[in-house]
């Protein structure tokens, strides 16, 4: 069964998987990454969208997002092209 269906844009296919971030005495919240919607949080619950950092990318995402001493990593890229990395 659906328990929640957030949108979400789509420009280019995306791999990426979401993750699971929860700072410290936070709540916890679901990370996506992609072309069209750049870094995003979600409530895991809800699906209602907590913060969105738009317009990052050029290219599709692939890697999980990764989660580093409080920071959250993103990396874009297209094969043997150009790569991109934000935090």
């Amino acid at each position: 069964a659906v328990r929640w269906n957030t949108p979400r844009q789509s420009k280019v296919v995306s791999y990426s998987l979401p993750v699971i971030y929860q700072a410290t005495g936070g709540q916890p919240e679901l990370i996506l990454s992609s072309q069209a919607d750049g870094i995003c949080s979600l409530n895991p619950s809800t699906g209602e969208v907590n913060w969105e950092a738009r317009n990052l990318f050029r290219q599709r995402t692939v890697a999980a997002p990764a989660l580093l001493g409080g920071l959250i990593f993103a990396s874009a890229g297209n094969g043997a092209g150009e790569r991109q990395g934000v935090a």
